[in-house]
């Protein structure tokens, strides 16, 4: 449950991998979504964030891991959401690496 409401991202209706695939090109330095595309991810904290998360985990792009990472990491901010989960996805990557 949500302890606090952001109303741009509640009405934001983006399906999260469309956010992660522009994320992804804002490594290339395409800027397509500079300021907000993996925020709208880690602030839905879903379990279907998180599979995409895990997802972009297996990836052969160095620049999909860090996606990966980057949305692991902060997934579900402070309500916590999926923390068990995401946390221990990183740490076996961590292990592997």
């Amino acid at each position: 449950m949500k302890t606090r409401v952001n109303r741009e991202f509640e009405n934001d209706a983006t399906p999260g991998r469309l956010l992660m695939e522009r994320y992804r090109a804002d490594l290339d330095g395409n800027n397509v979504d500079p300021n907000g595309s993996l925020a709208l991810v880690h602030y839905r904290g879903t379990r279907g964030e998180l599979d995409l998360g895990q997802e972009y985990s297996r990836s052969a792009d160095p620049k999909g891991r860090i996606t990966r990472a980057l949305t692991l990491a902060q997934l579900g901010w402070s309500d916590r959401t999926c923390l068990d989960e995401s946390v221990e996805r990183l740490i076996e990557l961590l292990r592997a690496a």
